[in-house]
């Protein structure tokens, strides 16, 4: 089952389901469509998180964030195709913040989209800057992003710097951040001491066992 850490954090958006293998994973996508965005872990008991993924994506179309502790050129150009986010064991709790985030963000009641092209424009950011933030958003860590785009790290790591000083934010994360809260229309309300949260409305479907799934640092 999803780790009871994870799961506290994704109830934080909305709804949160979890299963442990393939099989359970394949039955629980048939019987339910409704959902807003799912978690796969690569390494399941009976079978690839990849398989699980695919349906995902050409069944459901949802965001679909893809965990692994091996980044093989496999595991990278399948979830590269399939237009997923790959986030590489362990992470960080604000890696899987920001997938939930944009999850709420790029729904019924958000403006991902929009706010990024608005952002390319007052910005005047490059498709490359703004394809690396939109990565980022995701949830994306700058050498996976690097590894999806085809780039090396110091390319990725200049342009994060040089949308930077465009933007004129201090650090990546904090840009990430004020995207994610414009997108959900939290920019300019007052944030208390913990960052706010968006009015739950994801519903997250996760596929993992608890020790594959319980790398968030």
């Amino acid at each position: 089952m999803l780790a009871e850490r994870l799961v506290r954090i994704v109830s934080e958006y909305g709804e949160a389901a979890s299963v442990s293998t393939v099989r359970d994973a394949d039955r629980r996508l048939k019987t339910s469509h409704d959902w807003t965005g799912a978690l796969v872990d690569v390494c399941l008991p009976d079978g690839s998180g990849l398989q699980v993924a695919r349906a995902v994506r050409s069944d459901l179309r949802v965001p679909c964030l893809v965990t692994t502790g091996a980044l093989t050129p496999e595991a990278v150009n399948e979830v590269y195709r399939l237009d997923a986010t790959l986030l590489a064991k362990p992470f960080a709790v604000d890696s899987l913040r920001a997938f939930l985030s944009s999850t709420v963000a790029a729904g019924p009641n958000g403006r991902l989209e929009s706010t990024l092209e608005a952002w390319r424009t007052q910005y005047s950011l490059t498709t490359a800057e703004r394809d690396v933030v939109e990565r980022a958003a995701w949830g994306a860590a700058p050498d996976v992003i690097a590894w999806e785009r085809g780039a090396c790290i110091l390319t990725v790591r200049k342009q994060i710097a040089s949308i930077l000083v465009k933007t004129g934010e201090e650090s990546f994360s904090l840009l990430v951040h004020r995207l994610l809260r414009e997108a959900m229309g939290l920019e300019g309300r007052q944030e208390p001491a913990r960052a706010q949260r968006p009015p739950p409305s994801a519903r997250c479907f996760a596929a993992g066992e608890e020790s594959s799934l319980s790398s968030a640092k």
